[in-house]
């Protein structure tokens, strides 16, 4: 998932930077897996906002602002998908340790 991280943001990279933004995969702390967040051109900002300022005052065509929110939708599927993917590896390597610690026991 971390390619795919990565292959995500390259895919529409040259779309939204004609907007002044940039997607690039992002660590949360203790994250495995990068989720994809919105940045300025500048890489000095990151977040949501920066997409809604451009689809509420930016200077960008009707038609750009619909691609840019398919590109939100796609990309918050797959921040969802990232983060069902880190639960699940959560709970397995508690599961791991839980059966470690029962097997010490013996």
């Amino acid at each position: 998932m971390w390619q795919e991280a990565a292959d995500f943001a390259n895919r529409y990279n040259r779309t939204v930077v004609q907007a002044g933004l940039w997607l690039k995969p992002h660590n949360n702390s203790g994250g495995r897996v990068r989720a994809v967040q919105w940045r300025d051109k500048a890489q000095t900002q990151m977040g949501r906002r920066l997409l809604e300022a451009v689809l509420q005052y930016g200077d960008v065509s009707i038609g750009m602002k619909r691609q840019l929110v398919e590109i939100e939708t796609e990309r918050a599927i797959f921040n969802a998908k990232i983060a069902a993917a880190t639960r699940q590896v959560d709970r397995l390597n508690r599961l791991l340790n839980d059966l470690d610690e029962v097997e010490a026991m013996v």
